[in-house]
């Protein structure tokens, strides 16, 4: 079958999480065109929903404020707590994982994101060999309206609580991440779930929600 396709891009991404979003940002930061394809009419996935932690052992916020940590003893831990399950927990996973934990928090803090350590957060088995108290970092919350109607299209953030203000309720850095997307230039396709078979339509990222005979959006953030 041949087919027409209106442009071509480098990299297509499936997902709008934080991984993905990450994956986004490194390609495009090194000037590659990038395409994420979202299949809800939300971005954001789980990640928008979840606490924010992420566990970077040896992570640069830990050396800047001289807490003790190594490659060694993270790959130690990791061992210990992941141990050998298959393809997906081999050590050379392990040691990706560990080994890119400079470049991801480079990269994200030269877009924008602001970092803080939760320097009191433990491991989860800190008491095995490699365990460490203070890994996690955060992203610092900020004011969600400097990225518009971005942050409309996200997954719902939680309700504020009393006395609080609701415009500073930024979950992981769904909108933080968001910014360095943007910046990157990176080009987003949110779509709901096909539930028919009614024609794509496309059109730019707006305040107005899809409607769930929408199959497809195109969202150049700004």
């Amino acid at each position: 079958m041949n087919e027409t396709w209106p442009e071509s891009v480098d990299l297509v991404v499936a997902g709008t999480g934080v991984a993905a979003l990450s994956a986004a940002i490194t390609a495009a930061d090194a000037g590659l065109s990038v395409l994420m394809l979202e299949s809800t009419d939300r971005w954001g996935g789980s990640s928008a929903m979840s606490g924010g932690g992420l566990w970077l052992p040896n992570n640069p916020l830990m050396r800047r404020e001289g807490a003790a940590d190594s490659r060694d003893e993270a790959l130690t831990y990791l061992e210990r707590t992941v141990g050998d399950a298959g393809p997906a927990t081999s050590r050379e996973r392990k040691e990706a994982f560990v080994d890119g934990v400079d470049g991801f928090v480079g990269l994200a803090e030269r877009h924008g994101i602001r970092f803080a350590r939760s320097a009191d957060y433990p491991d989860y088995y800190p008491e095995l060999p490699g365990g460490k108290i203070g890994r996690a970092i955060e992203v610092e919350p900020f004011d969600v309206r400097k990225v518009g109607v971005v942050a409309e299209l996200a997954w719902p953030r939680r309700r504020a609580r009393p006395g609080e203000d609701r415009r500073l309720l930024a979950a992981v850095g769904e909108v933080s991440v968001s910014l360095a997307a943007a910046s990157a230039a990176v080009r987003f396709s949110c779509s709901t779930r096909r539930t028919s078979r009614s024609t794509c339509t496309t059109g730019t990222c707006g305040p107005t929600r899809t409607t769930r005979r929408t199959c497809c959006r195109t969202c150049s953030p700004q």
